[in-house]
């Protein structure tokens, strides 16, 4: 499959999940969605607002979503190895929040100073006050954590799985027996 037929497959099936992709359909899609992203970001830099951006993102996701499980059931595996980035993304949120609540509870983020020229928050003593509080600690440490977790499992799905070749039902391949 070639780059403009990959292209025109993806919005054709634009939230076909049954079935198959290719490894040429569904690289020849993600290269189009990150070309299609690098413009609109380019686009967005010239204006002030982050408009086209966010217009292209909410149109190409479903087909992104589509092609990619009918990718993993061409390679022989379940879609459900695309939930495997949850955990990392819930507790990215967990760390998110303990980090801001001594923030928000210190009343920091109200700092007038800061406020005023915010280029002083990493200047501030604001700073030094916060890496003292264990909960803001633990935090940063928790998002770090999660963004690993978010990297091994984005890497396992989007990149080992979806390298593997096609795999036919004689070769053991079961999301497609009996279809």
């Amino acid at each position: 499959m070639d780059f403009t037929t990959a292209i025109k497959t993806g919005f054709q099936k634009y939230a076909t999940f049954k079935g198959v992709a290719s490894r040429s359909e569904y690289w020849y899609w993600a290269l189009f969605t990150f070309l299609l992203g690098l413009v609109a970001s380019v686009l967005d830099s010239v204006g002030s607002s982050n408009t086209v951006a966010s217009l292209v993102s909410i149109v190409t996701l479903l087909p992104s979503l589509a092609v990619q499980v009918r990718r993993l059931r061409d390679a022989g595996y379940r879609w459900q190895w695309m939930l495997s980035v949850i955990p990392g993304f819930l507790l990215f949120v967990v760390g998110a929040v303990l980090a801001i609540m001594p923030m928000v509870n210190g009343g920091y983020l109200d700092d007038p100073a800061v406020q005023a020229d915010p280029s002083l928050v990493g200047k501030s003593p604001i700073i030094d006050e916060l890496m003292a509080d264990p909960t803001f600690v633990a935090g940063i440490i928790v998002v770090l954590v999660s963004l690993v977790l978010l990297f091994i499992a984005t890497l396992i799905v989007d990149i080992i799985f979806m390298v593997q070749p096609s795999k036919s039902a004689e070769q053991g391949n079961k999301r497609l027996i009996g279809k």
